[in-house]
């Protein structure tokens, strides 16, 4: 399905795209459905078709990492555009830490708070335990990982996914470290109306 917009003085593609999509990048969709051979050619009073976004959007897949060497919060900040109008599907979230002495918490999608508690969570994840210290030369060393399948919806507009986990070091206020990986995999559809 499509609406009819007549081209007003000063308007371009990406300007209509935005008005539409909030998102002057999908400027592409509109071009396409006019069989505009160039988009930067429109004139006024000119009609155009604007589509419907589509059902299934940009396939996206997004990574962070972080570390920390002392007790306290650990947030991952995903960099992972979507636009006002769109929402982001995940299918699958992954991750891998490691861990020198000390304790990290279950991975969860959103902030902690300043007691290192979640605020609002839309997921938690857990860790599974992938070999041990003895496996590698520093013996102190875990490591940690997990692959989620999943079914999660993030409404834009969003700029980034953040991730957080809380670490203690081996003993309270002892220093330790933990560096994570977390890898998003997704796409990008029409938010329902």
């Amino acid at each position: 399905m499509s609406r009819k917009y007549q081209v007003q003085p000063g308007d371009v593609l990406t300007k209509i795209a935005q008005r539409f999509y909030g998102d002057a990048s999908l400027f592409g969709l509109i071009a396409a459905a006019n069989q505009l051979a160039d988009p930067n050619k429109i004139t006024p009073g000119q009609v155009l078709s604007i589509p419907d976004l589509p059902g299934h959007f940009d396939v996206i897949q997004a990574t962070g990492t972080n570390q920390i060497r002392s007790t306290g919060p650990l947030a991952i900040q995903v960099t992972c555009n979507v636009p006002a109008g769109m929402r982001l599907a995940i299918e699958t979230v992954s991750a891998r830490c490691v861990l020198q002495p000390g304790i990290l918490s279950p991975l969860f999608l959103g902030e902690l708070d300043i007691l290192n508690r979640p605020v609002q969570p839309l997921a938690f994840f857990p860790w599974v335990q992938s070999f041990d210290g003895d496996d590698v030369k520093d013996g102190d060393q875990r490591w940690f990982a997990f692959h989620t399948p999943t079914r999660l919806y993030v409404p834009g507009p969003v700029d980034h996914l953040t991730f957080s986990a809380g670490f203690e070091g081996q003993v309270p206020d002892q220093s330790g470290f933990a560096e994570v990986y977390v890898c998003v995999n997704g796409y990008l559809e029409a938010a329902p109306v």
